[in-house]
């Protein structure tokens, strides 16, 4: 027996071992870290830049964003992706994917977050293997024909088309932005407001086409085919036209990653719905996480794949366990618990990473899922018969009427639901050792409930002590940071001063700016800043620690009051004489933030380096901390 163990210990630990080969090798051969032989510099004499366009960004204000393949530069041939960004002027531009474009500009590096706790768009851009960009205005390109057959191409002008023809009928803007992001993957007709209500009332996996609408679609499908089970080869001729419809409406939806991952996850599915097996459910799912990790490995570290699949696992294998708690004999509340139970399953599965990622729970989330979730089925099917009738301009107007008002109707719900303030739990901090140890305490809980076993209960309790323990010592250490940051933001001057989980602002923002200051926001949950004194102006001198920081604005005007060695920090371009200030008060350092000048910055840092006084620019070296401990 102790040898049939240990027989076993050692095929497990070769297994994975196995599996670990075939991830590095994978990553090795499919990540393309091709390095551009050389980057282009602004000079008189720009370097022409043949690109492919290959994935389409969201789209912000100021510029399209689209993700290309560099395929030559001037007359070298060369590899690699870049971030290619589109001024928007009065119109946006027309581009298809897979359009081979020659470009003129500067290929710059990336850069990263100036801001203590900011998102961090430059290792989000690395992960889809892209280390430099290019901006260029609208226009300022030369299309180079191309008459090889592209199904990214294809799948881009037939969402154009379908774009462009539900414009026509009497759809709100509201109505319309919802319905390009349900059927067409795309939210950059959908307004800020309208995504924040979906955000707080826990249903913005709705507007993004995920594991939810191809389940959905899969179901309708898969129940419209039933009769086909009647003929001999039935199941097999029934699964083919499954797998097909899903491509079908992936090529509609844009081909776009998460939707291409989205519908090999339930082509698997389909395939494993022939044995009629829960378990083969279940091995379709490893088998497509396994053959999309193959195809590419960092899909590992998309924040959809993650949501996706974890979802998709906490249905399938959560939702039983927690539907046999109650088994209700009334067939409308049995249908009324499975689909509670299943959106309870899923927000369980989903629910470390949302808090990772999103620092945020919707606690109505199970209001808003039982009141759309049912209807988003016939909500899918009305919506793909409205485009099949639009392509041929044959959409009947109490159609498009009805239609309209489903979606209003959707609208209201969902923004009646984020009104309640009280019950959307906002800045939570979440780290990822947390996010670890709280799947340890997901995964053992269910594998107790499944088949109840000391060592199982044992895992459980060990789990939960260990999460505590993190969350305390995180807690703990929060409240031990003394700091003064002197943040980077274009045109204002920000300032903290914290101190453990308080801390005191000192800016110039507007009331508006304020409220919706994202890199406050993430500073604040980074932190775990509980309490927060807003000042909405700057004073001349501040003294932290040990230290006297004098701040010098447009006025120019400052007291030295005796000062000794004081930080100085310069804002709003201040007309000075910087030598003189220099040899009046000797300072440690001096600090230029972004409400400056770029030609002021510049001629104060010649000053500094002649003085060989150090010199900080938060423009190019992001946010000044101050560590008082040390």
């Amino acid at each position: 027996m102790f040898h049939r163990i240990r027989k076993k210990i050692l095929f497990t630990i070769l297994t994975g071992l196995f599996f670990v080969f075939i991830g590095v090798f994978s990553v090795h051969f499919q990540k393309a870290r091709h390095q551009i032989p050389f980057e282009t510099k602004s000079s008189e004499q720009l370097t022409p830049v043949l690109i492919k366009l290959v994935k389409r960004l969201k789209t912000t204000s100021n510029s399209a964003n689209y993700i290309a393949e560099i395929k030559q530069i001037g007359l070298s041939t060369a590899k690699g992706k870049l971030l290619f960004q589109v001024q928007i002027d009065t119109v946006k531009p027309t581009l298809i994917l897979s359009d081979f474009l020659w470009v003129y500009g500067d290929l710059e590096k990336v850069q990263g977050p100036l801001n203590p706790h900011q998102f961090d768009y430059k290792a989000y851009l690395e992960k889809l293997d892209v280390y430099q960009r290019m901006t260029v205005k609208n226009g300022h390109w030369v299309m180079q024909e191309s008459n090889a057959f592209s199904i990214l191409r294809w799948a881009d002008q037939t969402r154009l088309q379908i774009q462009t023809a539900l414009k026509k009928l009497d759809f709100t803007s509201d109505e319309f932005g919802i319905i390009n992001a349900l059927l067409l993957g795309q939210r950059t007709e959908l307004s800020e407001e309208l995504q924040e209500d979906y955000t707080k009332a826990g249903a913005i996996h709705i507007l993004a086409i995920s594991g939810l609408h191809i389940g959905i679609l899969l179901l309708l499908f898969n129940t419209l085919f039933k009769p086909l089970l009647f003929f001999k080869q039935g199941a097999y001729i029934k699964t083919i036209l499954l797998v097909l419809l899903l491509w079908a409406f992936a090529l509609i939806a844009g081909l776009s990653s998460s939707v291409i991952r989205a519908t090999t996850m339930f082509s698997f599915v389909a395939i494993a719905m022939i044995f009629k097996s829960q378990t083969a459910v279940l091995h379709s799912l490893i088998s497509s996480l396994f053959v999309l990790l193959l195809y590419n490995p960092l899909f590992l570290f998309d924040v959809g794949f993650q949501l996706s699949y974890a979802a998709v696992f906490g249905i399938v294998w959560m939702q039983p366990l927690i539907y046999k708690i109650w088994k209700p004999k009334v067939w409308l509340f049995r249908k009324a618990w499975q689909l509670t139970t299943v959106s309870i399953a899923a927000q369980l599965a989903v629910l470390p990473i949302s808090l990772y990622y999103f620092h945020q729970f919707p606690a109505l989330f199970i209001v808003s899922n039982l009141l759309i979730v049912p209807c988003l089925g016939f909500i899918l099917f009305v919506g793909l018969l409205v485009i099949a009738l639009s392509l041929f301009n044959a959409v009947p107007i109490f159609l498009v009427d009805a239609y309209g008002f489903i979606i209003a109707t959707m609208n209201a719900i969902i923004q009646w639901i984020a009104s309640q303030d009280a019950f959307v739990i906002e800045e939570i901090p979440f780290s990822a050792p947390l996010l670890l140890v709280s799947y340890a305490c997901l995964i053992s809980a269910f594998l107790y409930i499944s088949k109840p076993k000391f060592i199982k209960l044992v895992s459980l309790l060990l789990a939960i002590l260990c999460f505590q323990s993190l969350y305390f010592l995180e807690k703990w250490q929060s409240s031990q940071q003394r700091k003064f940051v002197v943040f980077h933001q274009t045109a204002q001057t920000v300032l903290i001063h914290q101190q453990g989980t308080t801390a005191t602002l000192f800016h110039n923002l507007d009331s508006l700016s304020l409220k919706h200051s994202s890199f406050l926001k993430s500073y604040r949950i980074g932190e775990r800043i509980t309490r927060q004194t807003a000042i909405d102006s700057i004073p001349s001198l501040i003294s932290f620690a040990n230290k006297k920081l004098l701040i010098v604005d447009s006025l120019g005007v400052y007291q030295l009051n005796g000062l000794e060695y004081p930080i100085v920090l310069l804002r709003q371009s201040p007309k000075i004489n910087l030598e003189r200030l220099i040899l009046s008060v000797t300072p440690s350092l001096v600090i230029a933030d972004g409400s400056n000048y770029t030609s002021s910055i510049e001629a104060w840092e010649k000053i500094c380096k002649n003085f060989k006084l150090p010199f900080y620019n938060t423009r190019t070296q992001g946010a000044f901390v101050f560590y008082e401990d040390k």
